[in-house]
């Protein structure tokens, strides 16, 4: 794979959400694991949905957001 290519298919993204399939998860992790810049894009997307979820779970209101 190359990084066009994992970039084009927003793999990143799919890696991070679990929405890719077994073949495209071993073909990403053997690029990105090699490649600094996509290997950066993971670290950051993790960090982002570490903290989405986080302010989530912390600023529900009980009753309301469970709609969501």
């Amino acid at each position: 794979m190359t990084h066009l290519e994992a970039v084009k298919g927003r793999l990143a993204e799919g890696y991070l959400l679990g929405d890719l399939s077994m073949e495209q998860l071993e073909e990403y992790e053997e690029h990105y694991f090699g490649c600094p810049v996509c290997a950066e894009e993971v670290k950051l997307g993790a960090v982002f949905l570490a903290n989405v979820k986080g302010y989530w779970e912390t600023s529900r209101t009980p009753g309301i957001d469970e709609t969501f």
